[in-house]
C-alpha cells in the first residue's frame, strides 16, 4: 500500500493476520474495529479476498446495529479505494498467512500477527516466527497471543527473544475476549 496515492492519508491502517487458520484473526480484527468505533472513530472493517476464492462470508450482510462499516471479499489492491472514503481507521483482516506475508500488510501503520500458544497450535509458532523474523522486526509490529494465560504469553515472549525478534508481544486472555 503506497500512502502517497491516497486522498485520505490521515486514516490509520491496521493490518491483522494469523499464523494459521483458527487462531482468532477475524475475531481480533472485529474487536479492534468495535473498540475504535466505540471511541467515536469512523471505522471500516475489511476482509481480504484470497486468490480467486469467494472471499470471506462471515458477514454476508451489513449489520445495521454495528458502529462501523463491513467490506468483505475485497482484493488487496482495492484497499486504497476504502481509505479514500474518509475513515479514521481501516482494519484489514488478511486472515491466515501463507508462506509470505501479504505485501499490503507492510504498508499498514500497525501490523498485528495473531498466534495461539496452546497444545494444538503452539508447536507451529516457532517455525512461523523464525521464517518471518526479518519482517516482524520492523517498526509497527505486534505479536498478539490470543486466548493466552500469562504462562503461554511468557513462552512466546521468550521464544521471540531467543529468535531475536524485538517486536512487542502481548497476550489476551479468554476473559477479555468475552467482555
Amino acid at each position: 500500500v503506497r500512502r502517497e496515492t491516497f486522498v485520505n492519508t490521515e486514516a490509520r491502517l491496521i493490518g491483522v493476520c494469523g499464523n494459521e487458520r483458527g487462531v482468532g484473526t477475524t475475531h481480533i480484527a472485529v474487536v479492534i474495529a468495535k473498540e475504535l468505533a466505540d471511541m467515536g472513530k469512523k471505522v471500516a472493517y475489511v476482509s481480504v479476498r484470497r486468490d480467486n476464492t469467494e472471499g470471506c462470508k462471515i458477514f454476508p450482510k451489513r449489520d445495521k446495529s454495528a458502529d462501523f462499516s463491513f467490506f468483505e471479499g475485497i482484493f488487496e489492491d482495492d484497499i486504497a479505494h476504502i481509505l479514500n472514503r474518509g475513515y479514521d481507521s481501516v482494519i484489514v483482516d488478511f486472515g491466515k498467512t501463507e508462506e509470505e506475508l501479504p505485501l499490503q500488510l507492510y504498508g499498514c501503520d500497525t501490523k498485528i500477527v495473531v498466534v495461539q500458544n496452546n497444545i494444538i497450535k503452539g508447536g507451529r509458532i516457532e517455525k512461523f516466527l523464525t521464517y518471518h523474523c526479518g519482517s516482524i522486526n520492523e517498526n509497527g509490529w505486534l505479536i498478539l497471543v490470543n486466548l493466552a494465560d500469562n504462562t503461554e504469553t511468557d513462552e512466546v515472549k521468550n521464544l521471540c527473544r531467543k529468535i531475536g525478534i524485538r517486536a512487542d508481544c502481548k497476550g489476551i486472555g479468554e476473559k477479555k475476549l468475552k467482555n
